[in-house]
């Protein structure tokens, strides 16, 4: 008998408690799905953790009004049998389908509550007009936005413009974008009812606020940026206090006023590695509680291409269940090119090893692992400013 099973997650769910610079994930619970579940995938990355989810359910009309009306945002928590955390994450998009009839409602992170744009200001008193330096307005919210979803934050380019253009431009970006989008389609083919929800981990939210650093210049600990770059997310979903920081002291630039998001400078920052190039994984999983530490050098995972379940176990021969195994780690095939590889080559060099990078994980159990070359270019070019340096 297969020492594998049939699996099928629990999905735990909150609405927010949120208010004026707070958000507290697991405010009020609402409800657990698990028989209704009749879909589920998620991703989870060694730059990131969590990433991303979708969960389909068998729903009545009144489900789907719910999470149509009031889904966006909630918080959720997957589960497997023994209760490990295996996806933790907000909603990003329902999908509800009534027969022939779909409505979408989301993404979140398409909401604009504050933000400013950035603008080049124009002269037209001048023939021609003339162009003036980078321009940005002042910052502009939404409050009933912001306590209804949290703070997501956008920069729009408006090019060329007035300052009044400027400011005219974000408040109709703020008036229009306030709320979430809800788009609807029609056809006669009919079909059951049906709800997919779309989960992002929390890291995201990262890609929704734009750091800003001009008190002064100069080096500064690489692992010190990127704490701070945490403690500026402006909903505290984050903290340093709340992390796995290792110290690192390679020196980089504190100075920011490009805006860039918070997660491509996150993205950078773990790139860039350390002084003697070693690789680093970002990760945020359960609680929010993010981790920074150098990647493992030696293999956690092996993999027989001969065994017939394929299953990915420990070195001790212990299964793992494709659920819970984590990107970030070393996986080995240790049947594949038997006696033609060294024993003693380096893991990096070695093609029966994999770096895993991502992985992602399809109910019941078929998983499939993302593995890539490092090497040290990508770093070296990091520390040196030369991002979009490449072949």
């Amino acid at each position: 008998m297969s020492e594998y099973r049939s699996f099928r997650p629990a999905v735990s769910i909150w609405k927010p408690t949120i208010g004026a610079g707070t958000y507290a994930p697991a405010g009020t619970f609402l409800e657990t799905m698990q028989d209704e579940l009749t879909a589920y995938q998620h991703t989870v990355q060694a730059t990131g953790g969590f990433w991303q989810a979708t969960l389909t359910v068998t729903a009545n009309l009144d489900r789907a009004e719910d999470w149509l009306s009031g889904g966006l945002g909630r918080h959720i928590i997957v589960t497997d049998d023994a209760l490990n955390v295996v996806f933790e994450g907000f909603v990003n998009k329902v999908d509800a389908r009534v027969g022939g009839f779909s409505v979408t409602r989301g993404p979140l992170m398409d909401v604009f509550n504050q933000g400013v744009v950035v603008y080049a200001q124009a002269d037209y008193t001048t023939t021609p007009p003339t162009m003036g330096g980078r321009y940005r307005t002042a910052v502009n919210n939404h409050a009933a936005s912001q306590l209804l979803y949290g703070v997501v934050q956008k920069v729009y380019s408006g090019g060329g413009m007035t300052d009044a253009e400027a400011l005219q431009l974000r408040d109709t970006f703020l008036a229009e974008q306030a709320l979430p989008e809800t788009s609807k389609q029609w056809s006669s083919g009919g079909g059951e009812l049906s709800l997919t929800v779309e989960v992002y981990g929390y890291v995201r939210w990262l890609e929704q606020v734009f750091y800003s650093y001009t008190a002064g210049t100069g080096g500064y600990n690489l692992s010190t940026k990127l704490a701070d770059v945490l403690d500026y997310e402006p909903n505290n979903i984050f903290a340093s206090a709340n992390a796995a920081i290792t110290a690192n002291t390679t020196q980089v630039e504190r100075y920011e006023d490009s805006d860039r998001s918070c997660w491509a400078i996150v993205k950078s920052l773990v790139a860039a590695g350390d002084s003697t190039y070693n690789r680093y994984v970002f990760t945020c999983y359960a609680g929010r509680f993010v981790t920074y530490a150098p990647a493992p050098t030696t293999v956690e995972y092996q993999q027989l291409l001969a065994d017939p379940e394929q299953r990915v176990v420990t070195l001790q021969g212990a299964p793992v269940e494709p659920w819970n195994v984590l990107p970030g780690k070393w996986l080995f095939f240790p049947d594949f090119l038997v006696g033609r590889v060294r024993p003693d080559t380096a893991l990096a060099n070695d093609p029966r090893a994999l770096f895993i990078e991502a992985v992602t994980y399809t109910m019941p159990r078929m998983l499939q692992v993302d593995g890539s070359r490092w090497g040290s270019i990508q770093q070296r070019l990091g520390l040196m400013g030369l991002r979009g340096v490449g072949p």
